[in-house]
């Protein structure tokens, strides 16, 4: 990767219906458009899924 790349991520539990963003606490629904300014980083998305236990409520998500 090239160096001071800035990769940024939203998140789709809905197969791409609507994308969404971890603002810490909560995810929010956001455009595409947005995801410069407000998509997390990979470390973020990392960070929030390292721990995660999966539930048989759970679909597939799209990064």
């Amino acid at each position: 990767m090239p160096e001071n790349t800035d990769i940024r991520i939203l998140v789709s539990f809905d197969n791409k219906q609507t994308w969404q963003y971890y603002n810490g606490t909560e995810f929010i629904i956001t455009s595409l458009d947005d995801i410069n300014t407000i998509g997390n980083t990979i470390s973020e998305i990392q960070s929030l899924f390292t721990d995660y236990q999966v539930k048989n409520t759970d679909t597939i998500f799209d990064i």
